[in-house]
């Protein structure tokens, strides 16, 4: 079979077209085929595309049936558009017409509108003339009866009326002639109503004025109502607000002054005042009891609660209808303003205000006496045997008051008792503990004589001595200066969650204020940290030191050979005996000091263990045995200190566990190999590690540089 696109000639061996005719198919140049193989494959590919056409002829033969129902289909819907066609426009022409008449009646009914609102308002002006003319006959009438409230409504019908309306109909009826009497008649009825007006104004004024001097409660209802219908809107409230306002200030100033009466306050406040100010030489006769005065506070407390919440809600109720009155911000500061002037000048509030500064005279008195009775007392907490019952009775009082302050709602109050309180932790307490630490811990065997005591104590077998008292006053000051920064801590952030609810809507002064107070628990803190200090300072130098010194100048000579340093690997004569000293020294302290004030003994202990043995250790002779002996006790002594404490004591250690390293090392130039930027030994001090062996040369470690 010939290709496709090939005729029988060129079959046939035709001559070959022109050289410059090209002849291509299917991307085949017919002038560039040269062999069989290339004819065969040009044969392939033009038999695949007379397949693909071939195919695709099917599909639209196949497609002939569908294409000739689809048009049949359209041939028979072409009537049913024109019919639809002409239907669209006779339903357009009715629209049209139907349009045309809708806008005909509607401009009726337009007109009709106007027409009546017109009528509307020609009968509103006529019945205008006749009121007008019946109020103004009806004023005078009801002035001359002093009908008020009758003139009063007679005005208010007036004052809706639209006047400018009124002069109108005045002027037309002068233009128009033969009316003159009518429009003079009606000038002078707008003229009786005008000084009408001004006269009930002024007598329901002076009236309403009256009824408040004479507290006639009726009365000053009935004016009242007068003010909104002669559109004194804004005076009737003004004076009815002023009325209420000096009401509650007298209501208030009474409710103090039953209050003062009844529970003697004045008397109170005058005692309290003698025994804080005056000399004690005037006697204890007349000073009152802390006791007494519990139950006066809570009162006083609960009046200033009950004021706090009368501002609340007047501040809630004028805010609230100032933010929908006006939009306006420098507006709405203007007004709130107002209203904050108007609550500080009230009588309440310079009631309260007094009545503030009486009870935080009497709250101080209230904390300050019974919290000097509960440290007078020097009795052991049984709850743990390390603190005095006298802290908890501290902090007990302290949170009460602090607390009943908080319930006042009073920002001022709640400042000036924190404050007060504060200031009895930082003078009174700290006072005291600092005291009994001053007058220091006996030095001696503390760690051999103290656990004796203190079994002899519990047991009763021993009376205590001046001595031992001392010991064990001073233990427990140091525990209760620990547990104090506790409570401190605890009773900070209790109060500080009370006080944000208290201040939660108020002013960012306010707030301020109250966060400002609250920073003195963090000086109070930090006055028992030092108080604290001071007293681990004074159990270094009476007890840690005196002790340390001599254990560690037993410090053997560490230039020894293979069989010493197997002897002590078997039977150290240092290490083991200075660990079971130390052992038994803070042995002797674990039971009688707080967790806290332990650790801080470990780690007094510790830094003096290392600043000695370091003393000691330059002082020394070393082999290469003897620095891996001294390696391994800084290892053991580590250890064991990790061991008993909770702290992390291995950075105390860095410059021994390096002078062990240096002393362990084979040659002098190891030490390049080893040393780092980071170590905390100098240069210097290496060197002077490395002379301490005997074995190393002095030129040599001369030599080295780092």
């Amino acid at each position: 079979m010939a290709p496709a696109g090939l005729s029988p000639s060129s079959e046939a061996g035709a001559s070959p077209p022109a050289r410059s005719r090209t002849i291509s198919i299917s991307g085949f140049d017919l002038q560039s085929l040269k062999s069989g193989s290339e004819i065969q494959a040009a044969f392939r590919v033009l038999n695949q595309e007379e397949d693909r056409v071939n195919a695709e002829l099917s599909q639209l033969l196949a497609r002939h049936s569908l294409i000739e129902s689809q048009l049949r289909h359209l041939s028979t819907s072409v009537p049913q558009l024109q019919g639809v066609q002409h239907e669209a426009e006779k339903l357009s022409a009715l629209i049209s017409t139907t349009a045309q008449l809708a806008q005909g009646v509607s401009s009726k009914v337009k007109q009709l509108d106007l027409a009546k609102n017109r009528v509307s308002e020609c009968q509103q002006r006529v019945n205008d003339l006749i009121d007008l003319k019946l109020c103004s006959d009806g004023v005078q009438s009801a002035l001359q009866d002093e009908d008020y409230e009758q003139a009063a409504a007679h005005l208010h019908r007036f004052l809706a009326m639209d006047e400018a309306l009124l002069k109108l109909t005045a002027s037309e009826m002068q233009d128009e002639g033969g009316a003159m009497h009518d429009a003079s008649r009606l000038d002078q009825a707008l003229k009786t109503l005008h000084q009408a007006e001004k006269t009930v104004a002024e007598v329901v004024a002076l009236k309403f004025d009256e009824a408040v001097q004479a507290e006639d409660l009726a009365s000053i209802e009935r004016f009242f109502k007068i003010f909104p219908l002669i559109n004194l809107h804004d005076m009737g409230l003004e004076k009815f607000t002023v009325y209420l306002r000096e009401k509650c200030d007298r209501q208030s100033e009474r409710i103090l002054a039953e209050f003062a009466q009844k529970r003697a306050l004045k008397s109170k406040v005058s005692r309290v005042r003698d025994a804080l100010y005056k000399s004690s030489s005037t006697g204890h006769q007349d000073k009152i009891e802390a006791k007494e005065l519990d139950h006066v506070l809570s009162e006083m407390v609960l009046l200033q609660a009950r004021s706090e919440m009368y501002y609340k809600f007047i501040r809630k109720r004028v805010t609230t209808d100032v933010e929908v009155s006006s939009d306006d911000e420098t507006t709405k500061k203007t007004k709130l303003g107002a209203m904050e002037k108007l609550i500080v000048s009230s009588g309440l509030c310079h009631g309260i205000q007094l009545l503030l500064s009486d009870y935080i005279l009497l709250e101080d008195y209230f904390m300050s006496q019974n919290i000097q009775k509960a440290m007078s007392s020097d009795a052991i907490s049984p709850s743990d045997g390390l603190t005095s019952a006298m802290l908890d009775d501290v902090f007990f009082l302290v949170k009460k008051c602090v607390q009943r302050a908080v319930s006042s709602q009073n920002v001022d109050g709640v400042c000036a008792v924190v404050n007060n309180a504060c200031g009895i932790l930082e003078q009174d307490l700290c006072g005291l503990l600092q005291g009994q630490l001053r007058m220091g811990i006996p030095s001696g065997y503390m760690d051999q004589a103290y656990n004796v005591i203190q079994t002899s104590l519990q047991q009763g077998k021993l009376h205590a001595n001046d001595t031992e008292k001392q010991r064990l006053a001073f233990l427990t000051a140091l525990n209760n200066a620990d547990c104090a920064r506790d409570y401190v801590s605890r009773l900070s952030k209790s109060l500080n969650q009370d006080i944000s609810n208290m201040v939660y809507n108020r002013s960012q002064h306010d707030k301020d204020k109250v966060d400002n107070c609250l920073t003195g628990f963090i000086a109070s803190s930090d006055k028992l940290k030092s108080v604290l200090d001071m007293g681990i300072q004074q159990l270094r130098q009476t007890v840690v030191k005196p002790r340390i010194k001599p254990w560690i100048e037993s410090f053997v000579c560490h230039d020894i050979d293979e069989n010493l340093f197997s002897e002590y690997e078997a039977n150290d004569p240092f290490i083991q005996t200075f660990i079971l000293n130390l052992d038994g020294l803070l042995g002797s302290f674990k039971k009688s000091l707080t967790e806290q004030n332990y650790d801080e003994l470990v780690a007094i202990l510790t830094t003096e263990v290392t600043l000695q043995l370091e003393k000691v250790v330059l002082k020394s002779k070393f082999s290469r045995l003897g620095g891996l002996q001294f390696d391994r006790e800084v290892r053991s002594l580590v250890s064991f200190l990790t061991s008993i404490t909770t702290w992390s004591i291995r950075d105390k250690f860095t410059r021994l566990t390096l002078m062990g390293t240096v002393l362990n090392l084979e040659t002098v130039g190891e030490m390049t190999d080893v040393w780092d930027s980071s170590w905390k030994l100098t240069q210097t001090e290496i060197k002077q590690v490395l002379g301490l062996r005997t074995d190393f040369k002095p030129e040599d470690i001369k030599r080295l540089r780092l």
